[in-house]
């Protein structure tokens, strides 16, 4: 399991998926010298979530809880 750890330390504040993501860019900034390389360089370059989605593509989920949970 990847968690956040002491890499964002310093940014205790933020939401604990914000340090993660602060996290996958330090191992990722590390190249081969990271010791997740292998799994970091499996990963996408891209995400798309539902924050990402057309309206068009959010009515097709037909999930009214989801899209009202998208900003």
């Amino acid at each position: 399991m990847l968690m956040a750890g002491a890499a964002a330390a310093t940014v205790e504040e933020l939401h604990e998926g914000c340090r993660l993501s602060l996290r996958l860019l330090d191992e990722r900034a590390l190249g081969p010298a990271s010791p997740l390389q292998g799994w970091i360089s499996s990963l996408p370059p891209r995400v798309q979530t539902p924050v990402h989605w057309q309206d068009a593509e959010l009515r097709q989920l037909g999930c009214p809880l989801l899209i009202a949970q998208v900003p």
